[in-house]
């Protein structure tokens, strides 16, 4: 709700949804070329699922892949 405006306004715009599928990209290279670290499922933590979540949570925006903000978010 505190963003809703700058959501809506998100949608109207094919360059912002453009900039946002190359930001998408752009956070899906980096985090595969910096996040080699391998961890168990049990080794996961309250703060490993609220960044996680967090990253899920920009997904709201047009040009955001969900399971792309999920992946680097993890």
């Amino acid at each position: 709700m505190l963003i809703k405006a700058q959501v809506e306004a998100a949608f109207s715009s094919p360059r912002l949804v453009a900039y946002f599928l190359f930001g998408t990209a752009t956070l899906l290279i980096l985090s595969d070329l910096v996040g080699k670290r391998t961890r168990q499922v049990e080794e996961m933590t309250w703060w490993d699922a609220l960044w996680i979540g967090l990253f899920q949570a920009i997904s709201v925006f047009p040009g955001i892949s969900r399971s792309g903000a999920t992946i680097t978010g993890g």
